[in-house]
């Protein structure tokens, strides 16, 4: 071991040496090369530095609960369909029993289909008592408009009221000018007794 460091120490003695020789020998360009190899870097023994790009644990990490609720509802609803598929068949037209009456739902073909039908739209009765209320409103309104005109074009007529209506007021202001009447009435009266 210590052979090793005196041959270290003498190849570094020699290196010593010839560096006021490559500064008479060299130009100034080939000098400064020179010295360029020659200074120590510290820090790895490259030059190259870290590049720093943006995370992408966001991304992935929406990515895979994405993945995991679609999953989550598709798994479940695929294996549904074609345990429904398969084991169910086609439907068949069949006569009605005596006495009973099938659901809004029963018309349906597929069986999937029903289910949405049952669970997720309106039957026809409820459909036609939306719509019946949905024409009651409409008229109602058009009835009111008809009597409101009568009543102005009577009142025109006549000429013996003034127009109704409601203004709503800002109760703010009245209660302001109440506030103020007070104050100047307090000061009024102040001075009489003083």
């Amino acid at each position: 071991m210590s052979g090793l460091s005196v041959l270290r120490s003498a190849s570094m003695g020699s290196k010593m040496l010839q560096a006021p020789l490559s500064r008479i020998i060299l130009t100034p360009a080939a000098r400064e090369t020179v010295l360029k190899a020659s200074v120590r870097r510290m820090g790895g023994g490259h030059g190259r530095t870290m590049q720093k790009y943006p995370s992408k644990f966001d991304f992935t990490l929406l990515k895979d609960h994405l993945h995991f609720y679609v999953l989550l509802g598709v798994v479940p609803l695929g294996l549904y369909t074609m345990y429904i598929n398969l084991t169910h068949g086609k439907p068949e037209l069949k006569d009605i029993p005596e006495g009973y009456e099938p659901e809004y739902w029963e018309y349906f073909r597929h069986p999937i289909s029903q289910k949405f039908a049952k669970w997720f739209h309106y039957s026809p009765e409820q459909i036609y008592e939306m719509k019946m209320h949905h024409i009651k409103i409409a008229q109602d309104s058009a009835k009111m408009a008809l009597l409101q005109r009568k009543v102005e074009a009577l009142m025109s007529q006549r000429g013996d009221y003034k127009a109704w209506y409601y203004m709503p007021i800002n109760e703010r202001r009245v209660w302001k000018a109440y506030e103020k009447e007070e104050d100047a009435y307090n000061r009024h009266n102040s001075g009489k007794f003083n």
